[in-house]
């Protein structure tokens, strides 16, 4: 079986613009941290996964993401931070409100 786990919130993610609306920012590869709901959705997260072996675990060395398994996973296999699990580059558009896209 394959597990696939998405990071926690950010303050990015969670935006909300000049308007009052929820408008998320462009992520991409900018390396922004948990903000506190995302290290509290970890710790949920952390939970859920008690008592589950992987074999293998992999993670993207992003901070979001190493945040997110560095709090949720407290089993024995090595993590291995891997570029290649990155988010992609979005160039001028990281750091955009999506409706500016």
């Amino acid at each position: 079986m394959i597990w696939f786990i998405r990071h926690g919130v950010t303050d990015w993610n969670e935006f909300v613009n000049s308007k009052g609306e929820h408008d998320p920012k462009m992520q991409g590869s900018v390396d922004i941290p948990l903000n506190d709901r995302g290290i509290a959705q970890a710790h949920a997260l952390a939970t859920q996964l008690e008592g589950k072996h992987f074999d293998m675990v992999f993670c993207s060395p992003l901070q979001r993401a190493r945040q997110t398994c560095e709090i949720a996973y407290t089993g024995d296999t090595r993590v291995v931070f891997d570029d290649r699990l990155k988010e992609r580059c979005f160039g001028e558009f990281e750091g955009m409100l999506k409706s500016e896209v």
